[in-house]
């Protein structure tokens, strides 16, 4: 049985771009948070109907396929979640997106910042000056942690939150010529110190999250980037045909020196986005240029999964005797900063 929509659509969104040989449900994502975020980008407001077929799309899998069944479970195909479920998994995915389901539904509903029409527009233009405030104070409260607390824990919801606000920067092209590696091993965050100018942040810190460039982009991962675009939105296949190829002809153009410097400059927009991440949930974090790429790639075998590291971002909660942590931010005036031309 191939899965029909929006529960294949709901399935593609969830699916981590992780490295190629990465395959089977541990690429899958089902977070509520993540549903959420597909409800509201690739839907708009999230309708009753979808929500609706959703539900019986996923009771329906479960009858077929599950323990009140005669069946021997459900085999996907490699285009759906390339993975051979028992009766008893079939039960344990249904439920499992079943709950989630409703707590993203929940999560977007309450979420009333800003609701969005179908067409991706705001509902409404009302301005909401006390959600600026508070995202100008976190970002104030925000600096470079010097020494992390190495007995606090960043909690795995608060992770994920980050994981997921960084997944949604913006990428030239909307390629994501990178990925996110996660480290959250204190014998590994051990040895990656020294090769880190012996900065305590990477030993010490909850998580280490490893910006890392994709080394072997080429015409196939742009083809099937914007395959993924026309399932996610609806679109016949090869509606982007003639856009996969104007992106093939400006990333394959560039030579390799210069494509590893397009996919690098990604990578700090990517950084922004999870430091702002961070400040918004007072999680504190510490980026860094300031380690030895070749041996990070080396003990984290980041070489045999095409990727390079960039930047590193250890993340966590300050400890009571960082006395930078109380140091006024520096910052130039806005009216040495701002070139106002109108």
């Amino acid at each position: 049985m191939a899965l029909s929509s929006p529960l294949s659509s709901l399935l593609s969104f969830c699916e981590m771009l992780c490295v190629k040989e990465c395959c089977g449900i541990e690429s899958f994502d089902f977070a509520p948070v993540h549903i959420a975020s597909w409800l509201q980008q690739s839907r708009g407001e999230p309708a009753q109907k979808t929500i609706g077929d959703l539900k019986q799309q996923l009771g329906d899998f479960k009858n077929r396929f599950g323990t009140a069944s005669d069946t021997e479970g459900y085999e996907s195909g490699e285009d759906e979640m390339n993975q051979i479920f028992s009766p008893e998994q079939v039960d344990q995915l249904a439920d499992q997106l079943l709950t989630n389901l409703e707590h993203a539904v929940a999560l977007t509903e309450q979420s009333n910042i800003v609701q969005w029409k179908p067409d991706g527009a705001p509902a409404t233009t009302e301005h909401h000056p006390e959600f600026g405030n508070q995202f100008v104070r976190a970002l104030a409260w925000r600096y470079a942690c010097k020494k992390f607390d190495a007995n606090r824990h960043v909690s795995a919801e608060d992770l994920e939150t980050i994981l997921n606000a960084t997944n949604l920067s913006a990428s030239s092209f909307g390629l994501q010529p990178y990925q996110l590696v996660v480290i959250q091993d204190r014998a590994l965050q051990e040895k990656l110190m020294p090769v880190s100018y012996n900065q305590t942040q990477v030993r010490d810190a909850s998580a280490v999250i490893v910006f890392a460039i994709r080394t072997n982009i080429d015409e196939q991962y742009i083809k099937d980037n914007a395959r993924l675009t026309e399932q996610i939105r609806g679109l016949e296949p090869g509606t982007l045909d003639q856009y996969a190829g104007q992106m093939i002809g400006a990333i394959m153009g560039m030579d390799d020196e210069k494509r590893a410097r397009w996919a690098s400059k990604q990578t700090y927009i990517l950084m922004g986005t999870a430091l702002a991440a961070c400040a918004m949930l007072g999680i504190d974090s510490c980026p860094m240029e300031g380690f030895v790429a070749d041996e990070y790639d080396q003990i984290l075998g980041l070489t045999d999964k095409n990727l390079r590291a960039t930047i590193v971002l250890p993340v966590g909660y300050r400890a009571a005797d960082d006395e930078q942590a109380g140091f006024a931010k520096v910052r130039n005036p806005l009216d040495k900063m701002v070139v106002r031309i109108s």
